[in-house]
This record gives structure tokens, sequence and C-alpha cells, in this order.
């Protein structure tokens, strides 16, 4: 049997072996060590033990393992006094802890350290070993191979990569691990690594930190370096990121490892010095950096500015090893400095290491001396004899160099946290507790608590991630003047400051690279000035950007802005357009000249007014003023002196107040104005008719009507102004739209109404008085002041008239200038025509103011006569009636009310006595339109001063009564009581607020008394069947013995009828109770509230005012419809519940829901209150971010006058989008059903939100099948076992009186019947027994569509009395004498947590909202035509964004009917091999789609942006794929390639023939005498030349690549050098013939090989040079053709290439000279003149070849070399060879010895 064929038996026996082995091991419950025994290099044991795990050396000897036998333990090398230190850290805080009296006294720490190697297998080998002991069995116990951890904590693991190994194995034990030098920020992840802590910071903080340092040296343009491991990759990903968030670039980011070949550190070097930026960020491990600094001195890379990690920046062994220079001026970040008092002296002295093995100790101290002991395994070489007494401190080496003590302090602080973790655990005071079992996760919990100071005043602790508080110092590296570089702290970092406080740098001079006192400059791009913008380069990062002017109106004003800022408004652009200017406020001033002549104007007739008045109050007594109606007159004059004063209040620049005033003080002066004038002409008018027989008219015109009138039409315009000031006032504004550099000032109207309403009612008055005066044009001359007032009103109607069109399109302080003029214009007019005619009169012609004059023919003493008479007796009547009004008020019960105080009953007997008599009346009557004769008729009468008196009585009585009513320490019920429509008596009441009616009666309130209460209309079942619900809910409750035992809830529900003012009036209710006088208390008007929590209402807005108003007292309000977002608001509605989810996950549904079926273009309607207006909005803001645009937004309230409904269908009918997401109420539908009918505006797809698209009755309105289709979601069904019995059982409706009237109204509307005694109108209705059949009608009652809104109802029901169940404690019976409080209740219901028994959990969030989950609804018509609802799909909120929206596999109808999905899109969907293009103006659905560049490709619908192909690949024709680009390249089976091989061949074959004719004809003369071996190697050499030619076809890999140009080189070096040599030879025997010639002894056979030797070795040693720096590589050519990827050899290296090629020309024209000199040889022996010819043809075809080559696309260029390599080799082939076998084969005769000697002289060349 073979020795192979005993493998599968001696693997069977094997596996036996093994099988036997577990089985047997398995029966015997216990557990085996597997692996070699694991010793501690330094141990020392203690009542507690802890590991360590330091690297004592840094490598191992690498082996091949044959996987034939078990491997051999890690043979460790390479000492390394870093983890020497670091142990002695770890020992001297031992040491420490062990000698101190206050932590853990009677307690002794041992340890146990191990040596990694810095391998982490053998990291994680350890670490297992440590933990586990070498007990090679265990002995079994309950919970096989599990046993208290050997050490109890581990310490050290120097690096990131090997502690994610161990803290990966030891987590599950939650063994800690305190790492001191780990920093790597993925350790931070808990999840990972639950058991590891670190002393030293994560480096996500220092990567931050550095992108901060690089930033503030405003360094944008950087390159990066990192160790290429855990450490290095993590921390340069964080500086990256935080890079990029700071804008700063990172240029290159290339890895480093310590065990990378040469060209991968040659490749960095080339990156480097191929870069622009000049500020290189290493994150590296000092190992690496090691490495690296040789290579970078090497190539003397100086000038750059290195940006280091705390891993190498402040390492003295780097420094040291810079010996160039080259990290001169670098910058970083380091731990803090840091000194433990001890430490130094401790780790010097080695005592504590004779603990280990004797090999270790050994080996260290030979390292350490540089010496060797006797009995030492090491080589001797020359190092001195070790004594064991060597003084350490007179060593100089990186054991006793303390550089690193800041982190042999964090291993120092990493035992002390172990320490006082177990000084918590063990309760240590001045004693121990032994006895407390220690375990490694109760160390891990204490650990992450502890908070302590080191004795160097240091605080230690851990954050919830592990790590330390995050600090660092800014270390600058300074060379001394002795060479050696300085660690100067610049700055310091603390990541616990606000961000930016976190980095400081100290005022210290920092050196920079070179020894540069500058700052070094590292930028893509110089910074832009002030005044641009940075436009970034295209397929450039964002550092790199061109610098472009800001646009008029735009400034920047930091360096490197990247928007232009627009100024703000009031702020305009300078020249630079780095500041904003303030722009010119323009407004008409007082300063200006047109301001100073308006103002000089209004000033002017002012005076001219008062100088009026002057004259008409001097010339008082005379028939022209008296004759005139003196009182209107002087009103009318005081009026046009406010016209012209509020001129002023136009001119100035305009504040709140007098933009306020301007227009209201003029409206309400000119009103005044026209006023007069119109009582003037009236008066006039009416006293010429007064005068006709049988005219009793002017009694309806005297003086106090005319008084009246005026002031009825000024009231008029003051309500208008209030108004307008009240709603929407004029307000200043700054107009910016006019004029780009200028700000005007101006008065916005505010409402245009209330102006247009002000300007128009002073027009209407002014036509009027216009009118009126055109009327009374025709009266006698002496007495006719109309036909002046005639002329004033044209000339006030012209002004204002003109005034219109100029004020609108005057700009700016024009427009004022315009009103201002208008109204100066229009008061002149007045006072002009009006008054200067009677000054000319008073003045310049007294003669004519005469009484007789006046009276002409005494039309007016009959007109005053009478006019006298019918004053007397209207005065005495309403004298008179006057009196009867004042007995009135001295009733009995008045005299008593005002006994109480001594004023008023004064006042009382005052009128009581007083009599007025018939003279008083007379008294009364004063002076009207004509003065002169009412003073004939009835005298002067004085005494109206009893007024002011009663009065001031009137208001005393007032005060009384007020003050004794505030002293009664009372409260009492403001309004009416009101009665609960449904109430029955509990232990508990309940509240109810539902909308029993739809509507109400409109009433218009007079204001003159009381209102009269809301008057409730339009029944409304739904309300019933909530408040049924809710009666169910209670029912179930108090017939319960599990809820609320022995406790009846009862409840008091009222009708809101849907009036939010009735809702909240009815919520105090509920609250306060009906009594009219509440005692007084401590706390006045405060009392328990009558209800505990208010179940309702139905709608958002109702709620969200009823919830402000009892959320102060914290009542619960749990609504079942209420779906308004707005409501989660707890700050604003801290006691509102729902039981229905927030309109908020609802409005992100039915987005998602759009989303889902393509539909990007939709219009929305959306009801008009908060439900509406808050769902909507979120609608659009989700849509918005799915990418869904809103064509219309409209919004549409039930009590919307008809054009308001007819705009919306006209919106509809004028848009494009084909669905519409109708976010509305119920109510709101019904009515828009009709409209939409009525238009026929089918074929649209509606997208419904829960309140009508489960609804049957809007479904049984939609008669027309408009919304057929209509797709949207709903509460998800629920049935809930007996309630819709309960709700057809309509008894408890009639529980109580007060519902008695109700419960009628209900029953009559419910049968449409009627009781006898019912007051509604009988019409044809039948009469109602009372004894009807619920269960046979069928109306919105009984149908039970909304059971899953009852069920809310019911849940919220349930939800009060789980809580009320827990406050009262109730088990089989509760607590009664708990007092109960709303806000308790409320606290309680936030928390409960229960299932109904329909299983539904029952909760809320902190917002008071339940879960929310929809169902998706369908309407289907059936073929009876009503309407189906499909649940077809459920929306789940709580799931995980993209598995929210569900839809089932169901048959979806749509719209009309169709079963395909309805488009409704703005613009068709992109192509694939498009990209969107927005328009300009529309919406982001509205765009055109622009076919991709070449090169680009699109292969989505809609893509945004087309994306390049991939340089290997093109794009095809229709620009949606990439087709990878056609190859090029000189290939066999193209004619090139074939007929340029079949020569490459042919010119083998015929050196080879060539080769043997030779060999057959070697001994014969010719062949002897060309030097046979030489002409043999050419030959050789031509058949390679040729061969190599092959080397250039096909396809180029990267053997060819660098074969092909070397191959070419050496064989055309080797060919040349043997025709060199054969020229040579032939020269020098020619001049050995010479006499005393010796020259051939320097040129025989040894010499020619030798000389060919050396030609070609120089050849392959440029050769090898050139493959050893930068050797050929196959290259993809992207750029000479666009469509196809030419396959090339890149050169490399240039230099090479024409080094190689420049050697062969070399040679070759050498040999052509040598040749040349030997032209003149005899002919028979001759071979130089075909040498000459060869050398020509060959220096020729490559002289050609240069440009041919250079300039040749593709392959070509190839195919030109390839011809040049055999047309050169065809020459030499040729001409040296083929006259030879010419002769030989062809002239044997001429093959002879004497003919090839010749006897002839020579011929001439």
């Amino acid at each position: 049997m073979t020795s192979t064929q005993k493998w599968p038996e001696q693997g069977w026996a094997l596996l036996q072996l093994l099988l036997v082995a577990s089985f047997s091991q398995a029966e015997e419950l216990v557990c085996r060590r597997r692996g070699d025994p694991e010793n501690p290099q330094l141990s020392k044991d203690g009542d507690i033990m802890l590991g360590g795990i330091f690297s004592f050396h840094s490598s191992w000897k690498d082996k091949q393992d044959t996987y034939m036998r078990k491997p051999l333990p890690v043979q460790c090398i390479s000492l390394n006094f870093r983890g020497f230190q670091y142990a002695q850290a770890m020992l001297f805080a031992i040491e420490e802890i062990n000698d101190s009296t206050d932590l853990l006294p009677g307690i002794s720490l041992g340890y146990e350290l191990y040596d990694v190697c810095g391998s982490i297998a053998r990291g994680v080998t350890v670490t297992l070993a440590s933990a586990n002991g070498n007990e090679v069995v265990f002995a079994p116990s309950e919970a096989p191979c599990t046993r208290p951890a050997q050490v109890q904590a581990f310490l050290g693991v120097t690096s990131s990569s090997p502690c994610m190994a161990i803290s990966t194995v030891i987590g599950p034990f939650h063994i800690p691990l305190i790492s001191h030098f780990a920093t790597c920020a993925c350790l931070s992840d808990k999840s990972k690594y639950p058991s590891f802590l670190r002393t030293i910071p994560s480096d996500y903080y220092q990567s931050r930190a550095l992108a901060q340092l690089v930033k503030y040296f405003g360094w944008t343009w950087v390159g990066a370096i990192r160790t290429n491991d855990d450490y290095g990759n993590n921390g340069m990903a964080t500086f990256t990121e935080t890079a990029q968030q700071l804008g700063i670039c990172v240029e290159y980011s290339v890895s480093v490892f310590r065990t990378d070949p040469p060209d991968k550190i040659q490749n960095i070097i080339d990156i480097i010095k191929a870069s622009t930026s000049k500020v290189i960020v290493a994150f590296l491990s000092h190992m690496d950096m090691e490495v690296l600094i040789h290579e970078l001195s090497y190539h003397n890379l100086s000038g750059y500015q290195w940006v280091g990690s705390e891993g190498w920046i402040s390492d003295s062994q780097i420094a040291a090893m810079d010996r160039h220079r080259i990290l001169d001026g670098a910058i970083g970040l380091s731990i803090p400095k840091a000194h433990v008092s001890g430490l130094r002296e401790f780790m010097l002295d080695v005592k504590p290491l004779s603990s280990s093995t004797n090999e270790l100790l050994r080996e260290f101290w030979e390292t350490l001396f540089s010496c060797k002991f006797k009995q030492s395994k090491s080589t001797a070489g020359n190092q001195r004899e070790c004594t064991g007494h060597e003084d350490l401190t007179a060593a100089q080496n990186s054991f006793t160099d303390m550089s690193l003590m800041p982190i042999f302090y964090n291993v120092y602080k990493g035992v002390y946290a172990v320490a006082h973790a177990l000084h918590s655990i063990l309760s240590c005071n001045k004693t121990c507790n032994n006895k407390v079992q220690l375990d490694p996760f109760t160390i891990l919990q204490h650990i992450r608590k502890v908070r302590f100071k080191t004795k160097e005043g240091d605080e230690v602790y851990f954050n919830e991630n592990g790590d330390p508080a995050a600090k660092y110092e800014i270390i600058n590296w300074q060379p001394t003047e002795n060479g050696i570089v300085d660690f100067v702290t610049v700055g310091l970092h603390d990541a616990s400051l606000p961000a930016d406080k976190q980095l400081n740098l100290q005022n210290t001079s920092l050196i920079w690279a070179q020894n540069s006192q500058q700052v070094p400059l590292s930028v893509c791009s110089e910074k832009c000035p002030l005044g641009t913008r940075k436009v970034l380069q295209k397929g450039k990062p964002i550092c790199c950007y061109d610098c472009l002017r800001c646009a008029e109106g735009e400034i920047s004003n930091i360096t490197d802005s990247i928007t232009c800022v627009r100024c703000d408004p009031e702020f305009w652009s300078n020249e630079r357009r780095d500041a904003c200017v303030k722009k010119e406020a323009e407004f008409l001033s007082y300063e200006e000249i047109m301001g100073a002549l308006l103002t000089a104007a209004s000033l002017f007739g002012t005076c001219m007014t008062a100088v009026v008045a002057f004259i008409f109050f001097r010339y008082r007594q005379t028939p022209i003023v008296r004759a005139n109606n003196s009182e209107l007159s002087f009103l009318l004059l005081f009026s046009l002196t406010l016209c012209f004063l509020c001129s002023l209040t136009f001119i100035g620049r305009p504040s709140e107040w007098s933009c306020m005033l301007r227009h209201t003080a003029f409206g309400i002066t000119f009103v005044l104005c026209i006023s007069c004038v119109l009582g003037k002409t009236i008066v006039v008018l009416m006293a010429f008719r007064a005068t006709l027989p049988g005219s009793n008219m002017m009694k309806w015109f005297g003086p106090v009507q005319q008084k009246l009138s005026v002031l009825g039409f000024t009231l008029i315009q003051v309500l208008i102004c209030i108004l307008w000031l009240t709603i929407s006032p004029p307000f200043p504004f700054k107009n910016y739209k006019d004029f780009k550099d200028k700000i005007i000032f101006e008065c916005a109207l505010g409402s245009a109404i209330g102006f247009w309403a002000v300007l128009g009612y002073i027009g209407l008055l002014a036509m009027l008085c216009f009118i009126l005066a055109f009327l009374a044009r025709k009266l006698p001359d002496n007495f006719n002041e109309a036909k002046f007032i005639t002329f004033s009103m044209l000339i006030f109607c012209a002004v204002w008239i003109t005034f219109i069109p100029a004020y609108v399109s005057s700009p700016g302080k024009f427009s004022v200038a315009v009103e201002i003029f208008a109204i100066l214009a229009s008061s002149f007019g007045l006072l002009i025509c009006i008054f200067i005619p009677k000054c000319y009169i008073i003045l310049l012609k007294p003669e004519k103011n005469t009484k007789k004059n006046m009276m002409g023919k005494g039309w007016a003493q009959n007109f005053a006569q009478v006019n006298m008479v019918a004053l007397h007796n209207k005065l005495q009547r309403r004298h008179v009636n006057h009196l009867e009004r004042y007995k009135n008020l001295t009733t009995p019960a008045l005299k008593r009310k005002a006994s109480s105080d001594e004023g008023p009953s004064k006042q009382l007997k005052l009128w009581e006595t007083k009599r007025v008599s018939q003279k008083s009346v007379d008294e009364a009557i004063m002076n009207f339109v004509v003065p002169s004769h009412s003073s004939v008729l009835l005298g002067r009468m004085t005494s109206t001063q009893r007024w002011p008196e009663q009065g001031w009585a009137l208001l005393q009585l007032l005060l009384v009564a007020s003050f004794s009513q505030a002293e009664e320490l009372v409260c009492r019920r403001r309004g009416d009581p009101e009665n609960p429509q449904l109430s029955r008596d509990g232990d508990i009441m309940l509240g109810g607020i539902f909308s029993f009616h739809s509507k109400w009666k409109d009433r218009r309130d007079t204001y003159m008394h009381k209102p009269l209460p809301l008057q409730c209309t339009s029944l409304n079942f739904r309300g019933f069947q909530f408040a049924q619900a809710m009666l169910f809910a209670i029912e179930e409750i108090n017939n319960s013995t599990d809820l609320l035992p022995g406790i009846s809830l009862g409840y008091k529900i009222h009708d809101a009828c849907a009036s939010i003012s009735r809702g909240v009036r009815v919520a105090l209710a509920l609250a306060n109770g009906n009594e009219v006088v509440s005692a007084p208390s401590e706390a006045p008007c405060t009392r328990p509230a009558q209800v505990l929590a208010i179940m309702g209402e139905t709608s958002s807005s109702p709620c969200m005012a009823i919830a402000t108003v009892i959320g102060p007292f914290h009542i619960p309000m749990i609504s079942h419809f209420a779906t308004c977002a707005c409501l989660s608001d707890k700050t604003k509605y801290p006691s509102f519940l729902r039981t229905i989810p927030s309109d908020y996950y609802q409005s992100r549904a039915l987005a998602q829901l759009v989303k889902h079926f393509g539909w990007t273009w939709v219009g929305a309607i959306r009801t008009n209150d908060d439900y509406g207006n808050n769902g909507m909005a979120t609608f659009i803001e989700t849509a918005q971010q799915l990418g869904i645009c809103i064509e219309y937004s409209v919004s549409v309230f039930r009590t919307d006058p008809q054009e308001k409904l007819q705009k919306i269908t006209d919106v509809i009918k004028a848009s494009t989008s084909k669905v519409i997401v109708a976010f509305l109420s119920h109510k709101d539908m019904d009515v828009l059903i009709p409209e939409l009918t009525h238009h026929n505006l089918t074929g649209y797809q509606w997208v419904g939100s829960e309140s009508w698209i489960f609804d049957s009755q809007t479904a049984a309105r939609d008669k027309h099948h408009i919304l057929d289709g209509a797709i949207g979601l709903s509460i998800p069904k629920a049935h809930v076992s007996g309630m819709k019995e309960f709700m057809l059982d309509v008894k408890p409706l009639n529980s109580s009186t007060s519902s008695k009237e109700l419960f009628t109204e209900f029953w009559e509307t419910l049968f449409s019947c009627k009781f006898k005694q019912s007051k509604s109108s009988a019409g044809n209705q039948r009469e109602c027994t009372g004894h009807e059949d619920v269960t046979g009608v069928k109306n919105s009652f009984t149908y039970m569509s909304l059971m899953p809104i009852f069920y809310n109802v019911y849940k919220g029901v349930y939800a009060v009395a789980h809580a009320l169940h827990s406050i009262l404690s109730c088990n089989k019976t509760c607590n009664n004498k708990v007092q109960l409080d709303p806000f308790t209740i409320l606290q309680h219901i936030r928390n409960i947590q229960f299932k109904t028994k329909e299983g539904d959990k029952v909760y809320f969030n902190e917002n008071g909202d339940p879960p929310a989950k929809y169902e998706i609804i369908n309407w289907q018509p059936t073929e009876n035509g009503i309407v189906d609802f499909i649940t077809v799909g459920l929306h789940d909120s709580s799931l995980p964004a993209d598995k929210q929206l569900n839809l089932q596999n169901k048959s979806l109808i749509w719209a009309q009917n169709s079963h395909q999905v309805p488009l409704s899109v703005c613009s068709e969907k992109c192509p694939p091999g498009t990209r969107k293009v927005l328009q300009k103006g529309k919406p982001v659905c509205c765009y055109d789609c622009l076919r991709c560049a070449e090169g680009e490709i699109s292969n989505i619908t809609d893509s945004i942006t087309c994306v390049r192909c991939d340089p290997d690949f093109w794009s095809n024709e229709r620009r949606d794929a990439c087709v990878k680009k056609e190859a090029e390249f000189l290939s066999y089976e193209e004619i090139m390639g074939a007929l340029l091989t079949a020569a490459s061949l042919f010119g083998t074959c015929m050196t080879a023939v060539v080769a043997f004719i030779f060999f057959r004809y070697r001994q014969t003369p010719i062949v002897r005498a060309n030097n046979s071996e030489l002409s043999f190697l050419l030959l050789f050499s031509l058949s390679l030349c040729f061969l190599c030619s092959l080397t250039f076809i096909g396809r180029p890999s990267e053997w060819s690549c660098m074969l092909r140009h070397t191959a070419f080189g050496i064989t055309f070096v080797l060919c040349i050098s043997c025709v060199l040599g054969k020229t040579i030879v032939v020269l020098m025997a020619f001049r050995a013939t010479l006499p005393g010639s010796n020259v051939m002894k320097w040129f025989g056979p040894v010499q020619q090989k030798l000389s060919v030797l050396g030609f070609t070795l120089i050849q392959v040693l440029i050769c090898i040079l050139w493959l050893t720096i930068s050797p050929p590589f196959p290259f993809k050519n992207l750029k000479e053709s666009k469509h196809k990827i030419i396959l090339e050899c890149a050169l490399g290296s240039a230099v090479g290439f024409w080094a190689v090629l420049g050697y062969i020309g070399l040679l070759a024209m050498l040999c052509f000279i040598l040749a040349f000199l030997a032209r003149k040889l005899p002919d028979n022996f001759n071979e130089a003149k075909f040498i000459t010819f060869s050398m020509l043809i060959f220096c020729a075809v490559w002289i050609t070849f240069i440009p041919a080559y250079v300039s040749s696309p593709g392959k070509f260029s190839v195919a030109v070399e390839i011809f040049a390599i055999l047309a050169s080799s065809f020459g030499l082939l040729i001409c040296i060879f083929i006259p030879k076998c010419y002769v030989i084969l062809l002239k044997p005769e001429k093959n002879t010895k004497k003919n090839m000697m010749g006897k002839g002289a020579p011929k001439p060349f």
C-alpha cells in the first residue's frame, strides 16, 4: 500500500479517536483547557489580582505553519522598552495602593503581567489565559465550564486593534479592560465593547480638534497620511468628515503601514511631490512615522507643514530620527504633560522586574546596557560582559527617557480607578469587608461611576462611553541651537467647553516649516476678496473656485464668501460691493421746497380762516352774520381750520400715530365741514319752502335738528374710521419697489376698503350738498347762499375727482403732495366761496349789511314767524317729556336704594320739589336760523344749568350701587344657567360635550338689551350616537365588579350645537355648577370641579377653545374625533387627550399614499378651520419633502357664500392636476358635493381624510358618483359587543327631566312624526305614539358606519375609569376617602395602559395621543348604486418609514370606475437618457426633459442629473446605459497586426536560413574570413530583434510592457555591438598589415567578445534602472478618443525610454563612423561598406521613427515602432549577410582563399 493510500484510513482512525474523546469528555462533565499554558512574565500574589497586557517585545519571528503538526508558540523578538515602562507605571500604582491606609486598607493587590509581543492573536490568548487560569481540568459545577475570573480587571494594551479584539472576547464576561493608549473612536461603542474603558481621550475628539486646528490657521487644502489600521483609518475618517463640515478639502489621503513594501512608500512620496497642498495631516503611530521619516529624508521632502496626532507628535525618538529636519515646525496634539511624584525614581529602579522570568530579565538587562552575561544564549559579537551591577542612571536610551510620562500617568490612573471601585464595593472605611463576593460585572459598574482625584489633583472619571474628558496640549516642534527639537506647548484644546472656546492658542511665537515665522499658505484657490463670491470650478473640490463680483444690491463683506448677501431692504450695495450703505430715505419733509411750500399754504389757510372767524365774531350782531346761522358758520370755520391743519400730518416722516391720524383726521374734519355746509344748504332750501301756504316743514329743520344732522353725519364717519383703525389701521410702510436705491417712507392704507370708504363717504356728502345747493339756485339774490355753496362743491368735487388718478399714479412723496394739495385746494374753495363774499360786504360794503337789505320784500319775516311758532311748540312738548322722565326716577324703591348716600338723596329731593314753569320752557329756546326774530317772539332765556347737576346725581347713584355690590365677598355666576341635556347622578361625575344640533338660529344683537340664549336647530344624530357610546361605557363600568367596584359614575352631557362659544360656556358650567352665588371661602371663587373629566368635543376648533379655558384647571378633556396636530402641544393644551390619532400622522400618511401612486401634481381642498388648515399644512410640508407639488390649495367652510364655492369649482376646472386631496370635515364635504354635482366635475381622483372618507351619509349624498373611486384613510374598523343594541335602545336619552324636550325633538325627527303637545309645526307629519320601533328605521342614527369613532368615545370613558381605579386603590372595594382632584386624574390618565374587552391596547404618548394606525379605504360602487367602503391596505406610523404603508393585493377602483391608476403629473416622466430641467418660475414638478450629453447617461426615469460613465465606458445612442468602450490595441487578428507578425516571422525565418547557410558553409573562406563567431552572434541577435517585435502586438500586460522595450533595447544593442565588433576588426586588421603595427593584439577574439558583452551590459544596466525606478506599465488612454480605450504601455519613466533609445543611437553612430573610416579597404575584403549601408538605413529609420512615434495615435504608434524595428533589422540582415550568401550559393568560385586574399590594388570605395 502506498503512503497516500493510508491517509483515509489514518484520517478515519483519528476522527474515531476524537469522537471517543469527545463522548468520554462529555460524560465526565468537566472542562479542559485548550492549548498550551500561558505563564505571566511578571507576577505577584495578592488578595485581589489584576491583569496587565503589555508588549515587552515589538515583533515576533515569522514562521510558516505547515498545518501538519501543532504550531509552535510565538517567539518574541525586538525588546520594547516602552512596554517595560508601562508595566513599571502599573507596578508603581499597585505598590502605592498596597502601602496606603486610606485606599483598600488591609487588602493587597496582586498582578499578572503578560507580554503580547505586539500580536493581536497572542493578546487574545493571554487575556483568556489570565481570566481562566492554567488548570488543565476544572472540577464539575452546577453550571459547567463557569468559574470566577482569575483577575478582576485588565490594564494595558497600547494599540486600538488589539483592544478591539480583546474587548470583543472578554466583553460578554464583563471583565473590565482599561487601556492607556488605545484611542480609536470605534471603542466608544458600548454595544460592541461593553467592558472597555480608557484613560486617554477618544480619537473622535482628537480628529475634530485637528480639523479645528487646521481651520484655525486657514489651511483649506491639505494632504492626509494615516496608519493603515483601526487607529489611523477611524481617526482619519472622523477628521475628513469634520474637515468637510469646516470647509477643508483633502487633496489626497493615503495609508501606510510599517510592513509596506518600498514601492508603496515610494508611491506615497510621489503623491506628496505631485500635490499642490503644503500642509500634511499625519494620523500615524510612532512606528509608522519611523518608517516614513527615512523615505522623506531620502527624497528631501522639506518645506511641508506637518500636523500630527498624539501618536508621534511628542515622541522624542521620532525627533531624534529626523536628522534632515523634515518635520521642523510640526504642530499637533498631545496628551497634557503630567508629573507623578516618585514615578520616575520607581521606574528607574528595576528591582520589581526581578520578579519576572530570568530569561526576560537577562534579555532586558543585556539590551539596556548593551552587554551580555556569561551564560547568555545571545551571540557575543563585540559586546562587553554584564556584571549585574551596572548603573541605570548613567544609561541614555528610551527606557530612561520620560517624555511619555503622560501615558505612564494614564496607566497609573487606570489602576487607581479599579482600586477606587473595589474600595466602594468592599465598603472600606478603616477596614474592608473581605466577605463580599467580587465579580467583574460589579467592578465594571463601579468603575464606570468612579470619580476621584489623584494625589496630583487631577480628577478622574469616565463618561457613558467609558472615555475620560478630552483635553490636549498643542505642541510645536521648535529646533534649538544644539540641533535638538524642543516640544513647546503653544495652546490647549478642551472638548468639554463650548465649540467656540475649545481651541485656545497662547501668544507664543510659533515656528513653521523651514524655520519660518510666517504661517504657511495652503489653499487650492486664493481667497476671494470682499465684494466677490466663490463659484466652484467644475469637477473640482469645493476649495477650488473662481471669484465672481457680486450683483447690484448684493455684497460680501468677508473673504471667501460662498454667496453674495442681498442687502437689507433699507440698504444698497456700494461701488466695491463690500458694504451695504443706507438707502436715501424719501418722504415729504418740512425742509424741502415742496414740503415748505405746502406747509406755508396750510398755515396761510389756517391764518386766513382765523381772520375770517375774527371778522365774523367781531360783526356777529350784524344781519349778514346772524342771517347765515352763525353757529354753523363758526363750526364750519372751525372745521376748515382743522382741515388746513390736518394737512400738516401728511408732512414729515410717517409714524404709527401720524399714519392713523392723517387719514382719519382728514376724513372726520372734512365730513364735519361738509356736514355744516349741508346743514346750511338744507336750512336755506327749507326756509324758502316753509313760506309756501300750509307748509309746516320748518318744524323738522330747527336748530336742534341742524346740530343733530351735523353730529349724525360726523358720527358715521367717526364709526367708519374706528372700524378702519380697529380692523386694519394704516401703518408706516417702507416702499422698496419703486426705487432700488431709495426708501420711500409712506403710510400703507392697512385696509384699502377703509380708505376708500372714508373718501367715498366724503364724496357722497359733497354730492348731496351739491344737489341740494343746485335745487336752491333760484332763491332771491339777497339771500342766495346756495350759489356759493354750489360753486364750492363744484371746486371740491373737481379737486377730488382729479385727485384719485393723480394719487394712484404718483410715486413716493408726490402721492402725499397730491393728497395735501387736494385737501388745501378744496379747503380754500370752501373758505373763499362761502365766506369771502360775506367778508367783502362786512368790510367793504357795510351799507348792504342791513336788516332791510337782508329781508328784501318780506319773505324772510314770514319765514321767521312761522318757524318760531313751530319751534316754540316743539320745544315745549320735548320739555314736558323730559320732566316726566325725571319724575319716574323718584320711585320709592329708588329712594330706598339711594338712602345710603346723602349726596344722591339730596339730589332726588331736588328732583321731586323743583318744577319747571312755562317760562323756563320759553327760556330754554335758543336762537334758531334768524336769531333776531327769535328774540322778538320769545326773548332770551338762559336756564339750562340744571342739566349737569342732574347728570352728576345719576353718576353718583351708579357708583353707590357698584361699591355696595363689590363689598359682598361672594362669587356670582355670569350669564344664564346652563342645564345638561342628559344627566344622571353618581359618586363621581363625568362631563360630556356633544353637538346634538349642528346649527343655531342666526340673530342680530342690537346691543340695547341682553342677548337671548342660543337657539339650536338641525338635529344631529351623530351627537346622540356619541352620547349613547359614552352612556354605554358608563353603564358597563357601573355594572362591572372588576373596575371601580362599589363606585357609580354619573354624567352631565351638554349640547354645544356645534358652536365654539357655547362649547366654552357649557365647559365652564360643567366645571362650576349652576349656583348663582358661591359662599365665601379662603381662596375667593375657588371650589372643587363639578365633573372630574370631560368627554368630547367632536371637532378640533371647539376642542382648542375649550382646552384653552379648562387647561389651567387641569380638568382632563378626552376627544374622540378632534385630530388637529396642534392639539398635541402640551404647553397650550396641557389637559387635552384623545383616542383618535393626530392629523400629523394622517397628513404624512396621505402624502405617502399620494407618492405611492406616483401622483406628483395634485390639488388640495381643506376645511377652513384648525382641523383643515393644520392638517393641510403638514400634508404640504411632507409632500414637498417627497417631491409632490401642490397646484392649488383652497379652503372651504360650510357657511361660505355661493360665490366662494363657485370660485373653488372654477379653480378645479382650470387646473391640470387630476388628483384632489380633500382634507375636509364631513359637513364641509356635504356642502361641496352639490356644487361639484352641479358643475359635473367628474374624472377627478379624490384622496380623502378620515373625516369623510368612510362616511355613509357623504356617500349617499353623492348621487352623481362624483367621488366614485375615492381613496383615503380611515380609523380601523371596530366592533364593541353590545354597543349597537344599546345605542338603538333610546331609553337612556329620556332619563332626566331636562332631557324631555330634547327627547321629544329627537323622537319626532327620528320617526318623522309629531306628538300632540309638540310645539313643532304639524305639516303633513303623522302623530307619534311613543312606541315606534327603532330597528325598523333606516337613517343615520341606526347606521353604524362610525363604530370606530363610537369605540373612541368608549375607550375615553374607560381611560378615565382605569385612572380612577388606580387612584382609589381599588381591589374588591375602593377607598372612598381619597380626595379626588382633576390634576391627579389627569396624571393617571396619561400613564394608564390597559386592554379593552375587545383586546385593543389603550395608552397615550407624551402628547396625549394614541398610536396612529389607519385603514386605507377605497370607494367601490356596487351594482345597486350603493358605495362599498373596501379596505385595501393599512398604514401604521409606529413602523419604520419604508414599512408604514402596506397596500393589499386587492383590485382598486379609480375615478369613473377605471381599473387603471390615474396619471396626475405636471410634466410627463423624463425617460431614461434624459434629465429634468426645471421650468422657470414653475414648481419643481414642472420641468423639461433634456437629453444627456455624450458620455453621460440616466438609467432611471425622472433623473435629476445625468451620470458620467466610468472611464472604461461610453453612453449608448439612447443615453440610458454605459456600454463598454471598444478597446483598441494592435492585435494579431487585424490586418496590420497580421502583416507585421508575418514580417517578423519572415525575418526570423530568413535569419535562420542565413544562419543555416553560414553553418553549412562554416569552413569556407568567406565565412571564416568574417569572424564567424561574431557573425553567428549577430544572426542570433537579429533573430531576437525580429521576434521582440511580437511583444508589441497583442493586449498590453504588465510583463509585456516591461519586456517589449527592454528586450528590444538589449537585443538591438547586442546586434549593433556585434556589428561594431566586426567593423573594428576589419578596420584594425587592415591597420595591422602596416609595417611595425601591433594593433591586432588588442583586438583579438577575446577582446571582441568582451567588447560585445560590455556594450550590452551597459544597456542591461540602463534597463534594470528603468524597471526598478519607474517601469513601463499597461495604461488605458482615455483622452485620444472618447469612444475608444486605447490600451498602450505607458513609459513609466520617459528618461529610461529615451536613454535606451539614445544608447542604441550612440552605438549606431559609432558603428557608422568606423565603417565610414574603413570605406577604402580592398573590394574583396571590404565588409565595411555593407555595414555603412546598414547603419545608414538604421539611422534613417530611427530618425524618422521619433516624430512618427510621437505623433501617431493609439495603436499606430506601436505599429510605427514595430516597423522601425523590422526595417532596421532587415537592413542589417540584407546589407551584411545577403551578399555573402549570394557568393556562397551562386558564386562558389569566388568563395576561395585565393580570391579572398586578392592580388590587385584596392579600388576606390
